[in-house]
């Protein structure tokens, strides 16, 4: 049988090769604001307004200059009127909905997401001003947090075994299905960026069809022979900046990109996984799978650190 690995990179190249022929990346100059609201009709207000201005700064003239003012006025008004329709319909849209709520408030205010670039890093007393140095600051200190974290916890009596029901059932990780496969393809979110294969979800789920049988035979290749891609462990990390002092390390927040493909093997996996565990009642009441709530965090969180 194959490696995975290789099954993987010859599958890459030849995806890569084919979206650069057929979709190859392009720039493309956008509005420095996101104005929805703006309309064919205010479009043509505003060239009105500009040549009216222009007339009436050339000639001097008060028929021009009047004419101007009030374009200009109908204007404002046209663009607060449209603005405000726009803005109660957009909101409407998201009734009951608040993360689609905030991110829609977000981009109309034109919100930016927090910048990544880091100009200087403070590390063992040294002011860290090169980028690869900066990198490996962050890195380490990355790595480090959990290790901190758990030697600053309070010792308990309690170990994960006290959370778990014993079974006499072992788990084996079956191999996926073609239809699965494609199901997650076909719903893939293509807001989510590329991870580092470079593989943007939009072209996966426009050729789910396609290439639903191939994915599928490397998603089994792996199952099939244990090894799990190297590639697919890599990420993007990105440090998201919090508050205070952009020079501390403490300040910053890592968020990891991943490879769609790789995140939809690991949930085709998760899945076997969630029903071993659910069908064999292993986890306790307060575990459910996809259910916790305030009640059984405070319950978790009394029982670990009694």
């Amino acid at each position: 049988m194959l490696d995975p690995n290789i099954m993987w990179e010859n599958w890459k190249t030849i995806f890569l090769s084919v979206a650069d022929f057929h979709a190859p990346e392009r720039t493309k100059q956008v509005r420095s604001e996101y104005a929805p609201w703006i309309t064919e009709n205010i479009k043509q207000t505003m060239r009105r307004r500009d040549f009216l201005k222009k007339k009436a700064v050339k000639t001097g003239s008060k028929l021009f200059h009047d004419a101007y003012k009030r374009t200009r006025n109908d204007l404002n008004r046209l663009i607060k009127n449209t603005k405000a329709i726009y803005f109660t319909n957009t909101l409407n849209d998201c009734d009951n909905n608040p993360k689609k709520m905030w991110k829609t408030i977000n981009k109309l205010t034109n919100k930016q997401s927090k910048t990544t670039v880091i100009s200087e890093i403070q590390n063992d007393n040294q002011n860290l001003t090169k980028k690869y140095e900066i990198a490996d600051a962050l890195n380490s200190h990355f790595n480090e947090v959990a290790s901190r974290l758990v030697n600053n916890m309070p010792q308990s009596s309690w170990t994960f075994e006290s959370y778990v029901t014993r079974s006499d059932t072992q788990f084996t990780i079956q191999n996926v299905s073609l239809t699965k496969v494609y199901k997650l393809l076909s719903t893939i979110k293509t807001s989510k960026s590329a991870g580092h294969d470079r593989i943007p979800g939009k072209l996966l789920r426009d050729a789910a069809e396609v290439i639903a049988p191939s994915l599928s035979a490397i998603f089994n290749a792996s199952i099939n022979t244990g090894i799990f891609p190297e590639d697919f462990k890599i990420a993007i990390i990105s440090p998201i900046h919090k508050a205070g002092s952009k020079t501390n390390c403490d300040n910053y927040r890592p968020i990891s990109v991943l490879s769609s493909v790789a995140k939809i093997y690991e949930k085709l996996v998760t899945e076997q996984l969630e029903i071993y565990l659910e069908t064999n009642h292993i986890l306790a009441e307060q575990q459910d799978l996809g259910k916790i709530t305030l009640h059984k965090l405070l319950y978790l969180t009394s029982r670990t650190n009694g």
